[in-house]
């Protein structure tokens, strides 16, 4: 709030659905973005440092708001509603689940909605509520008879329910959080009530002294990650990280799960191009079975010796086609089709040769066939294997132990395969991640065949360890400058310090060091550089670990 009061928006756009980016310039000349989405279950709105817009596929929009200063940022007294308060006009973030919408507001007058404007545009904005969340809740929560009293009428199909109808500002999942908290206190200290009215009053005061956390709640890419700003006691089992600032807590939380997403997207997309492969195989398998059961062979035979037993009757040349007794079938008549350039004979060895040829084909084809049964089945392993990964780490670990079969399958390419688990991968934010070498020769490979000259590289100061690229659509920010050189500290052999001094500069500044054996792979000099001071630091969101 205090960063950006007094500053000024730059501009307003979208370039992702569901997703609209206020760009602003900060009075210390700083640049910051409000993003907020519509469409994401576990972001609304969140913050980070600002970025170049994308040339291609973006739409500008809530153009009147370009330029204006931001005289104040307000959260509602009685909604879920931020404002950025304009010389002119009003941003408003109205942050309500599946009803989340932005409108860009002109004297209470909705000028333009993120969501549905034909529907908005041009009606006054208020909010549904008046009662103040805060004060509200502040009184129930200091209040144990009132708080009683609205509990027992409280409507409801749960207590949980019934504490979020009459708490502003809480919800259900709040409303479990109390409910716990109150299961905790011992039945024999209090009553029912009174362990509720307890556990009410700590959740709401953590709720305005907010302590920034996430939460690590397992593998499962969905439902591992929780930001939060109070102490979940129903999470009490899950790995916790504390922040500073709310901010710095919502930026890597927007990276892991825009991480997730991105795992969960190239999953789905794999399981669409397994499932299209299979479809493809066995339609294929189809026509060769057809094939093999139109097979002539024998037939072709029986037509060769039927017309070497009536050489006597057949004329020696010029006919097209005769009708003999075929002994194959209790004397039946049969028309066969003859070369009236060949002689009987001629004619009955061009049946016997078709014959061969025809066996021959269907060895061929029944191989085939076998092989495309195997490569089915073996599609469908990868298939189901594909279906129950849930976990990052797992999906990673999986594609490099199968990826000649995925190669095969068309569901990657080798090219793509190979650029993915070449080096380890670290999501910094929407926009970068870094890429870290393996040892002293993939580092050179890194430096010196995948790195780009404004591609930013780091190395832990002074020590042995791996080179690390920081790949981004734009230049990187300090806080990904600074996550980087996290992860380069703790990718060296100072990974048990407190504090690792790391270096960084564009790779254009970096060259090979002169070699004098195969240990100097990954040798290099720098010509120019920054340093900055970091705790070594890796989390679990490396693509290859």
């Amino acid at each position: 709030r205090g960063a950006i009061e007094g500053g000024y928006v730059f501009e307003t756009f979208s370039q992702s659905k569901g997703e609209l980016r206020v760009s602003i310039i900060t009075p210390g000349k700083q640049r910051y973005a409000v993003i907020g989405t519509t469409q994401h279950p576990y972001l609304g709105l969140y913050f980070n440092e600002d970025f170049a817009r994308q040339r291609r596929n973006t739409a500008a929009l809530m153009k009147s708001a370009d330029e204006q200063q931001i005289r104040r940022v307000r959260i509602s007294d009685s909604e879920r509603i931020i404002y950025l308060d304009l010389e002119r006009h009003s941003i408003a973030f109205r942050l309500f689940g599946a009803d989340t919408n932005f409108f860009l507001l002109n004297d209470h007058i909705i000028e333009e909605a993120f969501k549905d404007n034909v529907l908005h545009a041009g009606k006054p904005f208020s909010e549904a509520r008046a009662a103040p969340v805060i004060t509200t809740a502040e009184r129930l929560t200091r209040d144990r008879d009132a708080f009683t009293a609205a509990f027992a009428t409280a409507p409801g199909k749960t207590p949980a329910h019934q504490l979020a109808a009459i708490l502003p500002g809480f919800d259900l999942h709040l409303g479990r959080e109390v409910l716990h908290r109150a299961s905790l206190k011992l039945a024999s200290e209090s009553s029912t009530a009174e362990r509720l009215f307890d556990a009410a009053a700590e959740v709401f005061y953590e709720l305005i002294s907010p302590e920034p956390k996430i939460y690590v709640m397992g593998e499962d890419a969905k439902e591992r990650v929780r930001f939060s700003i109070i102490t979940e006691t129903l999470l009490a089992g899950a790995k916790l990280t504390a922040f500073e600032s709310v901010n710095e807590a919502l930026q890597r939380f927007s990276q892991k799960v825009h991480q997730a997403d991105d795992f969960l997207a190239e999953r789905s997309q794999m399981l669409k191009r397994l499932m299209k492969f299979i479809e493809k195989s066995e339609s294929r398998r189809t026509a060769m079975q057809a094939g093999l059961q139109a097979e002539r062979a024998s037939e072709y035979e029986q037509s060769g010796q039927l017309l070497m037993s009536s050489l006597h009757k057949m004329p020696p040349r010029g006919v097209s086609e005769i009708t003999l007794e075929n002994f194959f079938a209790a004397g039946e008549p049969i028309t066969l089709k003859l070369r009236p350039e060949l002689s009987p004979v001629q004619n009955a060895e061009a049946y016997f040769e078709r014959a061969k040829k025809s066996r021959r084909t269907a060895a061929v084809a029944g191989e085939r066939l076998k092989q495309t049964e195997t490569v089915i089945e073996s599609a469908r392993q990868l298939l189901a294997a594909l279906e129950s990964i849930t976990v990052q780490k797992v999906f990673s670990k999986w594609k490099r132990e199968h990826h000649k079969e995925l190669v095969k399958t068309g569901t990657v390419s080798k090219e793509t395969l190979e650029q993915e688990t070449l080096f380890r991968k670290f999501r910094l934010s929407e926009r970068a991640e870094v890429w870290v070498g393996k040892n002293a020769k993939n580092n050179d490979l890194l430096t010196f065949k995948h790195a780009k000259p404004n591609d930013l590289w780091l190395h832990a100061r002074g020590t042995s360890g791996s080179h690390c690229v920081v790949k981004s659509s734009a230049p990187p920010s300090a806080a990904e400058i600074e996550r980087a050189a996290e992860i380069a500290a703790y990718y060296s052999t100072a990974r048990g310090a407190e504090l690792v001094p790391v270096i960084y500069t564009p790779k254009k500044y970096v060259r090979r060091a002169k070699r004098t054996g195969d240990g100097d792979a990954g040798s290099v000099i720098i010509e120019r550089e920054e340093v900055v001071l970091v705790r070594p630091k890796a989390d679990a969101e490396s693509t290859d670990l």
